[in-house]
C-alpha cells in the first residue's frame, strides 16, 4: 500500500497487508507490516516503525544480502527493521491518516492525511510459498524457502524468490565459521543460477515498476 506520489517508498518505507488464503479465497483476518528498508545500519535500526500500543506489534531488524548489479558477481546489503501486527479483521481505512493511527511513527513523512492509500499499481497480489527445509552451516540452521508472487486476478507469475534466513540474537554477534560457510554458500548459488537471477532489486522495487513508478527511494 502506498499513496498516488509513492511517499512510503520514496523514504524507504513499505507497508503491506497480508491475508492468508482460505477455502481459495483470502481470509478475514490479516497481518499488517510495516517495514523500513536501506543500506544505511545506523538509520534502519532507528526507524519508527512502532505500531500504536493498543494493536500489540511485534518488531524485528535483520540485514539483508543480495545480488548486486554491479560489479558482476557482487552483492549489496541492506538493512531492515520492521513491525507486525497479526491476525486483525478491523477496516484499515482508505487514507495516509489511517496509517498514521497505525504507526504513529508516519506522521514524521509530512505527508498530506488525506492523501488515498491503496494497492500499489492498483494491483492486488498473490504470494505462493513453499517451505523447502533448513541448512546446516555448522551451529546455526538456516530456514529455506521458495516464494512465487503473481498477479491475483490474471493468475500471471510476475517473479520468484529463492531464501534462506538465519536467526541471530543479536547484529553482528554471530560466529564466524557458520557467517563463512553462509557467505560461501550464496556466492555459490549466484554462480550457478546467474542466469536466472536479476541483480540489484528486491520484490518490492519490482512492484513499483511493474506500476510504473519511477521514484528514487531517499534511505
Amino acid at each position: 500500500l502506498d499513496t498516488g506520489n509513492a511517499d512510503l517508498f520514496a523514504h524507504g518505507f513499505s507497508l503491506r497487508k497480508r491475508a492468508p488464503y482460505a477455502h481459495g479465497e483470502p481470509g478475514p483476518s490479516f497481518e499488517l507490516v510495516l517495514r523500513f528498508r536501506g543500506p544505511d545500519v545506523v538509520r534502519a535500526a532507528h526507524a519508527e516503525v512502532a505500531a500504536a500500543p493498543q494493536y500489540e506489534g511485534l518488531e524485528s531488524f535483520r540485514e539483508e544480502v543480495l545480488p548486486a548489479a554491479a560489479p558482476a558477481g557482487g552483492s549489496r546489503r541492506l538493512f531492515a527493521r520492521a513491525c507486525r501486527l497479526k491476525e486483525h479483521r478491523w477496516e484499515l481505512g482508505t487514507r495516509f491518516s489511517d496509517g498514521i493511527r497505525v504507526f504513529p511513527g508516519l506522521g514524521e513523512l509530512r505527508v498530506m492525511p488525506t492523501a488515498p492509500l491503496r494497492p500499489v499499481g492498483d494491483r492486488s497480489l498473490e504470494e505462493l510459498r513453499f517451505v523447502l527445509g533448513s541448512i546446516d552451516f555448522g551451529g546455526h540452521s538456516a530456514a529455506v524457502e521458495m516464494s512465487v508472487w503473481r498477479d491475483a486476478r490474471t493468475r500471471e507469475i510476475l517473479f520468484g524468490e529463492f531464501a534462506f534466513e538465519m536467526p541471530c540474537r543479536r547484529h553482528g554477534k554471530l560466529e564466524p565459521q557458520p557467517k563463512l560457510r553462509a557467505e560461501r554458500f550464496f556466492g555459490l548459488l549466484r554462480e550457478r543460477t546467474g542466469s536466472w537471477a536479476e541483480p540489484g532489486s528486491t520484490r518490492t522495487e519490482r512492484i513499483y515498476v511493474l506500476a510504473g513508478k519511477k521514484v528514487a527511494c531517499t534511505a
